[in-house]
């Protein structure tokens, strides 16, 4: 009752953002109109077009990739190998030492990587963003929803190749490629979200202090509860969390908005009997 009433809680707060806006635009001499044209233009049969382009521009990517690229993948695989290695008795670690102060951290988390709270979050942020003509929240909204909707794609492919069971659900098992409803462990769609929601802010409000690094606290939250909740392994978020921060980097690259070969990034590890942070070099 108190998670309905929480998700109640949320949608709502959601719908009067937007309700808000609209009645605002609405107010200014037809300005209402001129919000739905605007909604028309950005979500022109274009805007999916080039969502298209760079998907296929980030299959063929590795076809041109240098020895850095190859070296942060293989940093990257090697993370997620450990991981796995480690994933039976992270788990254990995790829910031997389940506390109120955990539940509490889980809760807090958790619906950063859900969508129903993030992507009417990008719909808030966008009607804002039109409403207040602040160019980077509408910005952030549009390449927000496009690096979720390809990261998520990727992630449900590897579902359904995978089906890995959960920890919940018994011992660690796959049962590889299927159309059954089940076992859908790897990767971890919550991750996936969670780190694309925190990669395009902090990339977009970077220059705010506190903007990065309590989106990606955010997001190492999200990634803690699917654990915490025996919902996932930890190399599932791990690679889920990879899949939507690169993912999220590379659209904003190459829309012209990325920062290139430099930067360090920054990508969740979780070990046998502690969690934090992996810094990685940029591609």
């Amino acid at each position: 009752m108190h998670k309905e009433k929480s998700r109640l809680q949320s949608w709502f707060c959601v719908g009067v953002v937007v309700l808000l806006c609209a009645w605002r635009a609405a107010g200014d001499n037809g300005e209402w109109s001129g919000f739905l044209e605007q909604v028309g233009r950005d979500f022109s049969a274009e805007y999916w077009l080039e969502g298209l382009d760079d998907a296929a521009t980030m299959v063929t990517a590795p076809l041109g990739w240098e020895s850095g690229d190859w070296l942060v993948l293989g940093t990257v695989s090697g993370i997620a190998v450990s991981l796995y290695a480690l994933d039976e008795s992270i788990q254990d670690l995790v829910q031997d030492n389940r506390t109120d102060l955990t539940q509490l951290l889980s809760d807090v988390g958790k619906p950063f990587g859900d969508g129903r709270y993030t992507l009417p979050g990008l719909a808030g942020l966008y009607a804002y963003g039109y409403y207040m003509g602040d160019e980077r929240a509408n910005r952030t909204a549009l390449f927000g929803l496009e690096s979720m909707l390809l990261s998520g794609s990727l992630v449900q492919v590897i579902k359904y190749a995978t089906h890995r069971r959960r920890p919940r659900d018994g011992d660690d098992a796959w049962y590889g490629p299927g159309f059954e409803g089940e076992h859908f462990s790897f990767p971890s769609g919550h991750g996936q979200m969670a780190f694309c929601l925190a990669t395009v802010v902090s990339e977009e409000y970077g220059d705010i202090p506190c903007v990065m690094p309590t989106a990606y606290t955010l997001a190492a939250l999200t990634a803690f509860s699917r654990v915490h909740d025996n919902a996932h392994w930890a190399s599932d978020v791990f690679v889920g969390a990879a899949i939507g921060h690169f993912t999220t980097r590379a659209v904003l690259w190459l829309n012209g908005y990325g920062h290139g070969n430099g930067p360090v990034t920054t990508v969740p590890v979780v070990g046998e009997d502690w969690s934090g942070l992996a810094v990685v070099r940029e591609f």
